[in-house]
């Protein structure tokens, strides 16, 4: 539990300081706000829907977030951007991983990743300021 919480905060560091270097990018935005709330539903369902179609889901949901790591990969001057995403995707995957959620650990798991996801929102936001 202590090691799990120490992980958290460090997330949070982690994405909360990267140097923004790329400009900002609205399909980034669109997507990260997408793939949050999809996320969100999803961690919501976990316990309450078919253990089989909550895997297919959480798969579907990694795929995009390869897709998404991808397209960030190949952008120039955007490796904070790329890191932040390689390490939401890592979270992500150690909890789909899991699979057995006791009622802590969904709401562990639930702020770690949301809390992840906005590091990334708040950072492309920040993009945006630095344009004006």
């Amino acid at each position: 539990m202590k090691k799990f919480i120490s992980a958290i905060f460090i997330t949070v560091l982690i994405l909360s300081g990267c140097v923004k270097l790329a400009r900002y990018d609205n399909e980034t935005y669109k997507e990260l706000t997408f793939t949050k709330v999809n996320v969100q539903e999803l961690y919501d369902q976990k316990g309450q829907m078919d253990e089989v179609e909550w895997q297919i889901e959480a798969e579907s949901i990694l795929l995009h977030l390869k897709g998404m790591l991808e397209y960030e990969a190949n952008k120039k001057k955007n490796e904070d951007t790329t890191k932040q995403l390689r390490l939401l995707k890592e979270i992500y995957e150690s909890h789909i991983d899991d699979d057995e959620w006791d009622d802590l650990e969904r709401e562990l798991y639930t702020q770690t990743i949301l809390l992840s996801f906005d590091g990334m929102i708040d950072s492309e936001k920040a993009k945006n300021k630095e344009l004006f």
